[in-house]
């Protein structure tokens, strides 16, 4: 069970930081503009 608990928090960290970096690159593209 923690096995499971560790990777879903693993998978959503990485999930998060991906759309963190997206979303920053999509802002600057609008910023540019």
């Amino acid at each position: 069970m923690f096995k499971k608990f560790v990777l879903g928090a693993v998978s959503t960290w990485i999930l998060v930081s991906y759309w963190e970096k997206h979303n920053k690159r999509e802002w600057i593209k609008c910023k540019r503009v």
